[in-house]
């Protein structure tokens, strides 16, 4: 049994309390914070109420939207707080909020289906998909390859100074004249270097592969087959009412849409509904692309990483996850294939809402004590 599972099961004996009745701590600026669906029927649901509350009393989020998945395969979800400062509306699980860097998972997996399909590989030069001249995207003979891009290893900077790249051919020129100017300083695939410009140039080279923009490549090939009709980057205002409000560090909502121009860096939009189904799929491990995206790229003892997932192992189980922040929104999916479990949480608050790795893994282990938690 690990430290946080006894840690965990220590507060199993909570009572179970009227929704809405938790008394806060002074201060504290979100005054529902502690509203909760949680209806207490069984030691998961105390579980996830005490570490919840143990995240909430620690942060300034505004809500957090929490879905788990059992061993076997039934699923709840879990509102705490509220969907916005000025109303008392408990998040569900079709609340919408951005995932952030979540979404590179998705573009990690559009990639496997490219490769698994023989249309690319993974250690392809990434110059052969490129228009134009770019000696720059090499050191020392050694050339950025497709894998490099969706695993923090292609020496690119982490954001271009002009880092809004919008839809539009002028932005995109605008993007690849910054490309020009990369200078590497090391052999790409030798150093982690997190980069939100080497997932973009991904996604456009995945767009050029396809013929098709990345939106309806994510529709087409991952959501609609996972009926995740929820997971979008442009949203039409029904759909823009649906989201969790995030809010700078002074409390000024976020307006969402901004995050648009990350595209295939950090801009899709999900629900906990729709997390799981993606989870569930990625935990079966039955389709071959989801398998290249497991496999590890850079392993440092029980740490590595596959396409854009982390991963920790120990006793030959592995847990894999991927956090997600932008401002005003964090999240975090994680899921054990050995023991499928997993767990996705959702978030809103002022700026980041530190800590969801502590709540994930405390979660799993009360999903099974054998789960091994996140660093």
């Amino acid at each position: 049994m690990t430290a946080a599972f006894r840690h965990l099961t220590a507060g199993l004996a909570l009572m179970a309390s009227p929704i809405g009745a938790f008394a806060q701590p002074s201060g504290n600026i979100n005054v529902h914070a502690w509203r909760t669906d949680n209806r207490f029927r069984n030691a998961l649901d105390s579980a996830v109420h005490r570490a919840t509350v143990d995240l909430l009393a620690r942060s300034r989020a505004v809500g957090l939207a929490i879905g788990v998945m059992s061993a076997d395969g039934t699923v709840r979800s879990y509102g705490y707080g509220s969907t916005m400062l000025a109303r008392a509306t408990l998040p569900t699980a079709r609340t919408r909020y951005a995932i952030g860097s979540i979404t590179k998972t998705f573009t990690a997996t559009l990639l496997a289906q490219a490769v698994a399909e023989g249309r690319l590989r993974l250690d392809d030069d990434v110059r052969r998909y490129l228009t134009g001249e770019y000696p720059n995207l090499e050191f020392a003979g050694q050339p950025i390859r497709l894998s490099h891009l969706i695993t923090h290893l292609s020496g690119l900077p982490r954001n271009f100074p002009d880092s809004a790249v919008p839809t539009s051919g002028a932005d995109r020129d605008r993007f690849y004249r910054e490309l020009h100017r990369v200078v590497l300083d090391t052999i790409p695939g030798a150093r982690f270097s997190y980069s939100n410009a080497a997932a973009q140039l991904l996604g456009f080279i995945l767009e050029r592969t396809y013929g098709q923009p990345l939106e309806a490549l994510v529709a087409a090939r991952i959501a609609r087959p996972l009926a995740m009709s929820d997971t979008k980057i442009t949203l039409r205002p029904a759909e823009r009412a649906q989201m969790g409000r995030g809010y700078d560090s002074a409390g000024a909502p976020i307006d969402a849409s901004r995050f648009e121009s990350l595209q295939a860096a950090g801009a899709l939009t999900s629900t906990v509904t729709d997390m799981l189904a993606y989870l569930r799929w990625h935990a079966a491990e039955s389709d071959s692309a989801v398998r290249i995206t497991h496999q590890p790229t850079l392993v440092m003892g029980s740490y590595s990483e596959g396409l854009n997932w982390q991963m920790i192992a120990g006793n030959g189980r592995r847990t894999i996850w991927q956090d997600g922040g932008l401002p005003g929104y964090t999240s975090l999916a994680a899921f054990s294939p050995e023991l499928r479990v997993g767990v996705v949480i959702l978030s809103s608050g002022r700026d980041y809402t530190p800590g969801l790795s502590v709540l994930a893994s405390r979660i799993l282990g009360a999903l099974d004590s054998r789960a091994v938690p996140l660093p």
